[in-house]
């Protein structure tokens, strides 16, 4: 290919691209918007490498854009492909991340809001890697610099705009336009110069930099100035009216955009460090490890006790071939610590639960069913039903919880009787119905047939779920490692009728599946079983007991477990009687397990000291003062620099004594007296150096002894002195001698003695004085 023409290189340009670019992405990332916003600034600072290594390479326009598109399209998906669920093998990690996208593409067609923030954090990011190419493209082919900054002026100008945090961002947005106008500044400078070279116009040498320095000092002291200009609340209100009018028309666009962007304000955080994901197939292991998960202590306080804690991470309400998701439709809300999770507060049975965490890090907040509060900043997911009782699906801290720090929550765990499961109603509200009763468009006939050869002549939901549990426990067995399903089967059709063995994943998904068959709202939930009971009556949790349960609605008792998974043991519920073993005479030999703690408690941390547990500690406070300290150390920065011009350029232009001289012109115009202070100061700008070391004899003089007189020579003032200072005899006497010879004699005085002298004789005044 034809070498193209060679692209114009200067490095402060590239420099000076680079911080504006970066400071605007920085400025979005630094809202927290959405979980995981740094994957913003990794696609900004690779789109700026691949620009600058495409422009600077051998090919031509199109070849350039041919190689932006192609590594668009490939190195950017990889971006977003190692931000979900790294722990996941890559076929999963792949299922998830195009089950996600398919979801966000068929309900943005819908015309519906797009609650994955993993769409509209891709969005962004996907902006400002084609941001960052085309200022570079700008910059480097065009040399065009409003150009180049455009794009992102006006990405920083809107983040503003809607950011609710203006002022503690807005040193950002002063630092951008401190670098954007720098740069716009030498690119007016490299096109004057070229100008001036083609017209042989001849430029000192000194003007390159003086030019540098007075744009520097002009812009810092814009920037300073438009900070502290006043703008009233009328002002902006007028903005705000304008904006809103000018996107009235543009409606159609704007609520596209807006369902686009709904989880900016609906965020929950990413799925990263997440064993359960927004996807989660059943699979063909299940999850083993002896690690510690966490260590749980459960409160004394509770009255009537549920048969086993399930320690719940989320729920997932829809099944489509052989992997659980959830629906559109949900909320995640960003809750600050202490914030109440229900919106009807429990009336009974609550207590505290305290968790210690033992895993290097965690994000998925392990918690009892019916949780109420929690000690932590978390992301709080919900399916809002109409009636405004939140129905919570997860809860993800917002800040990963490190090894051994503690948390607290406040839950109500449901122990319903028998007799109360019995007497619930089959009336569904109808968000429950809606959101947990479906079935897969290509369920196999068989499955709903079996459901209902199961349950018989059985009317009652409690007795047909009894029945369902107690079949899957009777009739098949627990292996952890199953083969792949055949692609021509479905998984849950080859686990009941072909294989009959499998684990928690497939016990618990069938069970759901043939309840939802018999109209019965139900739904998977994951987590960890209650684990093992520690000798201080505490519940030690381990990887192994990673688990999937079923969890069954009843009107006005809520939703409760059932374990149809053959390896965990069957529940008793709280009046002792056995409910799974009714039907399950081949299992006498089974072990049940009331759950129920002994009597030692560890003692449980009162809310009020929950910030003294260790380990636990309030992000905001972390980082209350972050942002303070960042315009401080800006401010501190340009005045150091505002200081470093005017003294570079006071030492070849002498601008102060200009300044110095007009002033004391000003007095003496007026036949005003001069202030003495001005006098010294133009004085010592002025002489010579050896004249100002020997200036300490004249301030001596007026700090011990008064004003002395205007006739005195300076070899009376410095006998005078020594009269005050007679141990400094030798010190005066040295100083005076090279004084006299750099004025009176052609030859110049020793300048460092006259120096050592001068300090030597100032200290003795000071100690004299004081």
């Amino acid at each position: 290919m034809k070498k193209s023409e060679p692209r114009p290189y200067d490095p402060l340009s590239m420099i000076l691209l680079v911080f504006t670019i970066l400071l605007a992405a920085a400025r979005l990332v630094a809202t927290d918007w959405l979980p995981n916003m740094p994957l913003i600034a990794a696609a900004t600072r690779w789109g700026l490498f691949f620009g600058f290594a495409f422009n600077y390479s051998r090919f031509k326009k199109w070849g350039i854009l041919l190689l932006s598109l192609g590594y668009s399209l490939a190195f950017f998906p990889l971006l977003i492909y190692r931000r979900i669920s790294p722990e996941l093998p890559t076929q999963l990690r792949l299922l998830e991340m195009s089950s996600r996208f398919e979801s966000a593409f068929n309900t943005f067609f819908a015309r519906k809001p797009i609650n994955d923030p993993l769409i509209a954090l891709s969005l962004l990011s996907l902006l400002f890697w084609l941001v960052a190419l085309y200022a570079v493209f700008a910059l480097t082919k065009h040399k065009n610099g409003l150009a180049a900054l455009l794009p992102s002026t006006l990405i920083v100008l809107i983040v503003q705009y809607y950011d609710f945090q203006l002022e503690s961002k807005l040193w950002m947005v002063g630092l951008y336009f401190f670098f954007a106008l720098l740069l716009l500044a030498r690119l007016n400078y490299l096109e004057k110069s070229s100008r001036w070279k083609s017209q042989r116009l001849f430029l000192i040498p000194d003007a390159k930099l003086d030019v540098s320095i007075f744009t520097t000092l002009a812009v810092a002291a814009l920037l300073l100035l438009a900070w502290n200009l006043p703008a009233s609340q009328s002002e902006w209100k007028t903005v705000a009216d304008w904006w809103e009018h000018t996107a009235q028309n543009f409606e159609r666009t704007r609520r596209n955009l807006d369902n686009l962007f709904s989880s900016i304000d609906n965020a929950f955080e990413d799925e990263t460090a997440s064993i359960y994901g927004a996807a989660m197939p059943l699979g063909n292991s299940a999850i083993q490890g002896t690690n510690p998960v966490a260590i749980i202590s459960v409160p004394a306080e509770i009255e009537s006790r549920p048969p086993r804690y399930y320690w719940r991470i989320r729920s997932y309400d829809t099944y489509i071939n052989g992997a659980w998701t959830s629906a559109q439709g949900s909320r995640t809300e960003k809750l600050a610590a202490g914030s109440p999770l229900l919106s009807i507060p429990p009336r009974k049975n609550l207590g505290t639960f305290t968790f210690v965490n033992k895993s290097p890090q965690m994000r998925d907040m392990l918690r009892p069913a019916n949780a109420y509060w929690i000690n932590l900043d978390s992301y709080a997911g919900y399916m809002e039903p109409p009636d405004d009782a939140r129905d919570l699906n997860m809860l993800r801290a917002v800040r990963s919880v490190r090894g051994d720090e503690t948390y607290l929550v406040k839950a109500a765990p449901l122990a319903p009787s028998i007799v109360e499961l019995r007497a619930a109603s089959s009336d569904y509200p109808a968000w429950v119905s809606e959101r947990y009763l479906q079935l897969p468009m290509k369920l196999p006939a068989e499955i709903p047939q079996l459901a209902r050869d199961l349950v018989g002549v059985s009317e009652n939901p409690y007795d047909r779920a009894i029945l369902i549990t107690s079949y899957l426990r009777r009739e098949f067995s627990y292996n952890a490692n199953l083969p792949t399903p055949p692609k021509d089967r479905d998984p849950l059709a080859w686990f009941l009728f072909d294989l009959r063995e499998g684990y928690c994943n497939y016990f618990a998904s069938a069970e759901v599946i043939l309840l939802r068959s018999l109209g019965i709202p139900s739904r998977l939930a994951v987590g960890f079983a209650q684990g093992s009971k520690t000798d201080d009556g505490n519940y030690l949790v381990l990887q192994k007991d990673a688990h999937a349960w079923v969890e069954v609605y009843f009107p006005g008792v809520g939703w409760v477990e059932f374990e149809p998974t053959t390896s965990q043991g069957a529940l008793t519920r709280p009046q002792g009687e056995i409910i799974e073993l009714e039907a399950l005479n081949n299992h006498p030999e089974e072990e049940v397990d009331d759950g129920r703690p002994d009597e030692k408690e560890l003692p449980i941390p009162s809310p009020q000291d929950s910030n003294e547990l260790s380990g636990v500690l309030n992000p905001e406070d972390a980082q209350k003062n972050h942002p303070t300290a960042l315009f401080w150390g800006m401010i501190i920065t340009i005045t150091v620099g505002l200081l470093f011009g005017l003294w570079q350029l006071n030492r070849r232009h002498a601008y102060l004594r200009r300044v110095l001289r007009f002033f004391i012109r000003f007095y003496e115009e007026r036949q005003q007296k001069v202030p003495r202070w001005l006098q010294d100061w133009l004085f010592r700008l002025e002489a010579d150096p050896i004249e100002r070391a020997f200036d300490v004899i004249n301030r001596s003089l007026r700090w011990l002894d008064g004003n002395p007189s205007a006739e005195l020579t300076p070899r009376e003032r410095a006998q005078k002195l020594i009269g005050l200072l007679p141990l400094q005899e030798r010190e005066i006497l040295r100083l005076t001698a090279e004084h006299e010879k750099t004025v009176f004699s052609p030859r110049a005085g020793d300048l460092d003695a006259a120096r050592r002298a001068s300090k030597t004789i100032f200290w003795a005044t000071i100690k004299r004085k004081f």
